[in-house]
């Protein structure tokens, strides 16, 4: 026997002017409430955005990276520490193109 889950997700962002920053709200269909933003910015091309969360009992610094490798396309990646930053596991990539 074979379960499938289907799982809807979302993000949010929202620029703040004054400080240079973004802020992106992951919202999970299992769970949809807003958590805590991961909160950066971008420079040259590459955007970092951090937040403190807890997973499985364990406290971990999340970071989303984004690059935009050129005028049509991106990559996206999720990575976990457990050292505060020195050293990431990443766990979630994507590749994306612009279509329209």
């Amino acid at each position: 026997m074979t379960h499938t889950t289907s799982t809807t997700s979302r993000t949010e962002s929202d620029f703040g002017f004054l400080v240079g920053t973004w802020a992106i709200y992951w919202v999970d269909s299992r769970a949809p409430e807003l958590g805590e933003p991961v909160r950066g910015r971008f420079r040259d091309g590459v955007g970092e955005f951090f937040c403190e969360e807890v997973q499985e009992g364990r406290p971990v610094v999340v970071r989303f990276r984004w690059t935009v490798l050129d005028d049509e396309n991106a990559t996206w990646e999720q990575a976990f520490s457990t050292d505060d930053g020195s050293t990431w596991e990443t766990n979630w990539t994507t590749a994306h193109t612009r279509i329209g």
